[in-house]
């Protein structure tokens, strides 16, 4: 059985894409061949040594793609990294009926298998239902109660993307908000694939929402009306396949100062790999410090009121913004 993988990622981010790519090897030994695509936005030479290495050590084929080569066409605001994108072009990648995006900033800690067999034939995309504010839902035609998923793990009907001329419309909608759609490419991925998305259980994409709150929080902080229930969390939690080490109270899990529950994880990884001195000092962002403080010490009603301002002011300047 062949495991199609994709990711995408300038310089800055290969490191991390080398521990995603040793733990997803390391994870899925059940598959007799894994092909990892990696979307190449001017990753150096020394970099991609070392990629190829650990994809050598484990047996897996890595295979480099222009980003250039493969998003041509695109045009956006470059306020955003651009090599996130790259996921909506994996159509171009020929000879292959399905494939899984996965973003760099993760670990894998257990196999893909039982998602590699879901029969998805009839959908777009498979994904985690991510926690945003309502703009970024309302802004690009959809309700609040729409069940927004995180792009950061997908797994992708390529085939039914062809049949369905599905990048053309990613393109025409880009075009239609002058390169700058909320939230970018996961906004594009949304709008355009809503009718036809399969939500996956959490556990394919633990985030840290899911790790700071509860079920009934996060639906009181969205204003939404569907979400996870908290056994589902629980089982996420307990025994994750996919952690996704977004921006949270936390910090990321390699920078020094990182208290992310699952930083052990990481670290068991990253120490087999070529960066596994390289740890860095940057430290958690200022909004997310206070916000954090707010949650710690005070109780959640006055923590839901200080988020709802700070949303608001957010929602202003984006709307603002994308005038």
């Amino acid at each position: 059985m062949r495991l199609n993988v994709a990711y995408s990622c300038d310089d800055n981010y290969s490191r991390h894409v080398g521990v995603s790519m040793l733990s997803l090897l390391q994870s899925n030994r059940e598959f007799d061949e894994i092909f990892v695509y990696l979307i190449d936005n001017n990753i150096s030479s020394g970099n991609k040594r070392k990629l190829k290495n650990i994809a050598k050590e484990y047996g897996g084929e890595l295979i480099f793609i222009s980003f250039e080569d493969l998003c041509f066409g695109l045009k956006t605001d470059n306020k955003y990294s651009l090599s996130s994108y790259a996921r909506l072009f994996l159509s171009r990648i020929e000879d292959i009926e399905k494939i899984i995006y996965l973003d760099c900033d993760s670990i894998i800690t257990e196999s893909f298998v039982d998602l590699w067999k879901l029969n998805i034939s009839e959908y777009l995309i498979a994904g985690v239902q991510d926690n945003v504010n309502e703009y970024y839902k309302t802004s690009i035609g959809l309700s609040n109660d729409f069940r927004y998923v995180n792009a950061g793990f997908l797994l992708i009907n390529l085939e039914k993307w062809r049949a369905d001329n599905i990048e053309n419309k990613f393109l025409n909608f880009i075009d239609k908000y002058n390169g700058s759609v909320p939230h970018h490419d996961q906004g594009t991925l949304n709008a355009i694939c809503k009718d036809s998305i399969l939500l996956l259980h959490p556990k394919y994409n633990v985030m840290p929402p899911m790790l700071e709150f509860t079920s009934e929080q996060i639906l009181r902080l969205e204003k939404t009306s569907e979400y996870y229930s908290q056994q589902e969390i629980d089982e996420a939690v307990k025994r994750p396949c996919f952690i996704h080490f977004t921006n949270g109270f936390f910090n990321r899990p390699w920078n020094k100062n990182s208290t992310h529950p699952m930083k052990s994880e990481y670290l068991r990884f990253l120490e087999q790999t070529p960066w596994k001195d390289d740890i860095l000092d940057n430290k958690l962002c200022r909004n997310a410090r206070i916000m954090k403080i707010f949650y710690k010490y005070f109780p959640f009603s006055i923590y839901w009121i200080i988020n709802k301002i700070v949303v608001k002011r957010k929602v202003y300047l984006l709307s603002k913004q994308n005038k």
